[in-house]
């Protein structure tokens, strides 16, 4: 979903992008929107990876602690006994 929607605005703004660096600064400028766009799809992708694995790490870890009933109708808490 986030590299769609950074897709989307890569078709917006990097042709804008890769214009004004090639008038200022020639090739290098061009070199400098493709690693620009190359460091913005490595961040979501690290991202992604990230939040994926906290993400399953909590679940893996919910299904792993048995629940107990909260005291005054609080909700249940994961509490491991020992």
């Amino acid at each position: 979903m986030l590299i769609l929607l950074y897709s989307i605005g890569c078709e917006i703004f990097l042709p804008d992008v890769f214009t004004t660096n090639a008038q200022r600064y020639g090739l290098i400028g061009i070199a400098f929107g493709i690693v620009t766009y190359l460091f913005g799809y490595a961040s979501i992708v690290v991202v992604t990876a990230i939040v994926a694995g906290a993400w399953d790490r909590r679940r893996a870890l919910e299904q792993c602690l048995p629940h107990h009933e909260g005291e005054a109708g609080l909700a249940p808490t994961n509490t491991v006994d020992l």
